[in-house]
């Protein structure tokens, strides 16, 4: 993708760079938008696999814990797995505040009993709409045993809509059937880009259960213009060194990537390290999130 580079000196505000390019304290550079000067707004976009949501054993204080999370990251839209009771969600955007809404796909997605669980999705209606509903990949050939599941994003006066699609990757004792169900994953791109007529840009965020690297993603990658948005990401996970939490986007058509990633390690800054505390009131992954930059027309 042929850009300009500029660096984000104010919120909002971009001056042109040169060739120079600005690491970022979460990872990432500054990049800024080809031909764009001037005020510019931001939206973060992103993906959390909290571990075992539901109402029955999540207390108010672990619902007002990831709430504190999510708030802390500054995520705007965020693409949600291991949601076990939409009632969870709905807890969290109220805690969140009045503009947050919440959805989920109608039923646990799975064919394995004992691993089904609902995708959701959060997201601030000051800052962006849901267009339309939930939609779970018809995944015509059973390739991925919980389907994909997406949604299409506008964000407020229109400048940007985009579609996040979440996956959670099979788990279990072997890792083929892991890597397989990635190896599906560039046809679920297709079928996502193909469902949102007039809107090419898809991101894609999930529990991939393999890391950063693995030839599992090459298929994916060898697509026109994709990349793993969080390529350098440290671990995701809250105990050990796995890069599990990924997005993904193609450059060919979300030309609106800042450059811009993080992971915030809230077992690390909350729970002073403490993993076994962080994992039960919080999450055993982290959250992940990249910035797009929003304009007064979208590029689609």
């Amino acid at each position: 993708m042929a850009i300009d580079q500029r660096v984000r000196t104010s919120p909002g505000e971009w001056i042109a760079a040169g060739l120079l390019v600005v690491a970022t304290a979460g990872g990432g550079y500054l990049i800024g938008p080809a031909g764009i000067t001037g005020d510019l707004d931001f939206i973060e976009v992103g993906w959390w696999n909290i571990r075992d949501l539901n109402t029955t054993n999540r207390d108010d204080a672990e619902l007002a814990d990831i709430a504190d999370a999510i708030a802390h990251t500054g995520i705007d839209v965020l693409a949600v797995g291991e949601l076990n009771n939409p009632e969870a969600l709905e807890r969290i955007a109220e805690k969140l505040g009045s503009s947050w809404q919440s959805a989920a796909t109608a039923e646990k997605i799975g064919r394995t009993p004992g691993s089904r669980e609902y995708y959701g999705f959060l997201w601030d209606g000051d800052r962006a709409d849901m267009v339309g509903s939930v939609q779970v990949d018809p995944d015509p050939e059973d390739k991925i045993d919980r389907h994909p599941a997406w949604a299409t994003f506008r964000t407020t006066g229109g400048g940007l809509d985009f579609t996040l699609v979440g996956v959670h990757i099979t788990w279990g004792s072997t890792v083929a059937p892991r890597k397989a169900e990635i190896r599906a994953l560039p046809a679920v791109w297709g079928r996502a880009q193909s469902a949102t007529t007039g809107d090419e840009d898809v991101i894609l965020v999930g529990d991939f259960n393999r890391n950063v690297g693995d030839d599992s993603f090459d298929l994916l990658l060898a697509m026109d213009g994709m990349i793993r948005a969080n390529e350098d990401t440290g671990p995701t996970v809250v105990t050990g060194s796995s890069t599990y939490d990924q997005v993904f986007i193609s450059t060919d058509f979300t030309q609106e990537w800042t450059g811009e990633y993080d992971t915030y390690a809230f077992d690390v800054e909350v729970f002073n390290n403490d993993d076994a505390a962080a994992k039960l009131a919080v999450s055993d992954h982290r959250p992940v999130w990249i910035t797009l930059y929003v304009t007064e027309q979208d590029d689609d």
